[in-house]
């Protein structure tokens, strides 16, 4: 079953039949599964947090489908069915306007930043000043704070190009929509869930992290040493199988799209 009165993006009816480590697995109409993660659940952090009582077993409702890779499960939004940030997107903008923005993920060619919620854009290391000589994953970590402009906005393919803005150049107020307050700290500064975690710290956990895609191994695994974790990361669900032989880690980051068995089957056997 399809709806397009509300949006110009078509949605789906999905019904959750599982809850799996990285979200909900759900099934269409037609009997065809698919997969909502975490972050797709909604944009609110507490529903984020509490998705399990919020969504279980049984529940059906709408969702958007989402791109994914030939030969992977097809994947799906619940949070692109009740509300669109890119809705409430200006039509113009000003280059020269400056936001603060929250780096959500580092690659080999860049940093992704969230300017509000729901709205991510790449700062593209080609807009990196020539005087930063180190890579992009050894310049930013997730959770920094980062100053940027908007150079350009994809509509159709929903991307947002980033540029630094001149050293001199203060932040505006933004015409973007506000990202979520996450509190205050006690001297009347706001905070969000990574400050507080990087200024209290966590109790140490031996983590096994499942990601084929090098550069982003080594982000993540550099960031979870940095903040004291101990990290043994594979790139394949076979190569975790043979180390859980070997070792029960407190944690498991798998990657959905792994090559041969995929990340939802092997958090199955892990949960298992």
């Amino acid at each position: 079953m399809t709806d397009t009165a509300s949006s110009a993006r078509p949605r789906v009816r999905v019904t959750i039949t599982k809850h799996i480590a990285i979200g909900l697995l759900v099934e269409l109409p037609d009997g065809q599964n698919g997969i909502v993660r975490v972050r797709e659940i909604s944009w609110n952090d507490n529903k984020r947090l509490n998705w399990r009582k919020l969504r279980p077993v049984g529940w059906a409702g709408w969702a958007i489908p989402l791109n994914h890779r030939e030969g992977q499960h097809p994947e799906f939004s619940l949070r692109l069915a009740e509300d669109d940030p890119w809705d409430d997107l200006p039509e113009k903008f000003d280059k020269n306007e400056v936001f603060e923005g929250i780096v959500t993920g580092v690659v080999g060619y860049g940093a992704f930043i969230e300017l509000a919620s729901g709205l991510t854009g790449l700062l593209h290391q080609s807009q990196l000043p020539i005087w930063l000589k180190n890579p992009p994953l050894e310049s930013f970590w997730p959770g920094d704070r980062v100053r940027v402009c908007i150079q350009a906005i994809d509509r159709q393919r929903r991307r947002i190009s980033l540029a630094l803005p001149p050293i001199s150049q203060p932040p505006g107020q933004g015409s973007l929509p506000p990202r979520p307050s996450k509190g205050l700290s006690a001297n009347g500064e706001g905070f969000t869930e990574m400050d507080e975690f990087l200024k209290t710290g966590a109790p140490k956990k031996h983590i096994l992290l499942v990601e084929d895609e090098p550069e982003q191994a080594l982000a993540v695994s550099n960031w979870l040493r940095r903040v004291g974790q101990v990290v043994d990361c594979v790139s394949s669900a076979e190569e975790a199988i043979d180390l859980l032989e070997k070792f029960q880690p407190d944690l498991a980051l798998v990657d959905i799209g792994l090559p041969k068995m995929n990340g939802a089957k092997l958090a199955g056997i892990i949960l298992d």
